[in-house]
C-alpha cells in the first residue's frame, strides 16, 4: 500500500512525516480528532528532500510479504482446516458432517482467524518502518 505524506523535519538519520490530510481538512486549520501524528520513515534511496517535500511511502518488502502471510495465508489455513475438522466436530454431536456442518466450520474457521489477527495485530505491531520510494510531483492540468 502506497500513501503521500509531508515531511515535517530532518535530523541527521530521523525523517520525520505527516500523512496528507483530506481535502476538506487543507483550509481549516482548526484542531480536531482527524490531526495525524508524525512519524518516522527511512530514504533507502536516498532521495533529496527538504521540510514540506511531499513524498510516497511503502512497507519495505520483506513487512509486506509479513503482512500477506499473516492476513490472508493464516486465515485462507484457519478455513481449510476448519473444513477438515468437521467431522469430528459432527461426532462430538454424535452427527454426521454434511455440506452445512463443512460450511460452518470453515465460517467459523475464518471468523476466529481473522478476529485472531486483528487483535494480535492492534496489540503487537508488524515489523518495519515505511520507507519514501518517490518524491511526488503532481501532473499537470493543460
Amino acid at each position: 500500500m502506497t500513501r503521500q505524506a509531508i515531511v515535517v523535519s530532518l535530523d541527521d538519520e530521523k525523517i520525520a512525516v505527516s500523512p496528507l490530510q483530506k481535502g476538506g481538512c487543507m483550509g481549516c486549520g482548526g484542531e480536531c480528532s482527524h490531526s495525524c501524528p508524525t512519524f518516522n520513515v527511512e530514504n533507502p534511496r536516498e532521495l533529496p528532500l527538504e521540510i514540506g517535500t511531499v513524498v510516497t511511502l511503502e512497507a519495505p518488502p520483506f513487512s509486506q510479504a509479513i503482512q500477506g502471510i499473516i492476513s490472508l495465508l493464516f486465515p485462507i489455513a484457519a478455513a481449510i482446516a476448519g473444513f477438515f475438522s468437521a467431522p469430528f466436530a459432527a461426532s462430538l454431536f454424535g452427527k454426521t458432517a454434511g455440506d452445512g456442518t463443512k460450511a460452518l466450520m470453515v465460517l467459523l474457521g475464518l471468523l476466529i482467524s481473522t478476529a485472531l489477527v486483528f487483535f494480535v495485530t492492534r496489540k503487537f505491531p508488524l515489523p518495519g518502518v515505511p520507507q519514501i520510494v518517490d518524491i511526488y510531483s503532481p501532473k499537470e492540468i493543460p
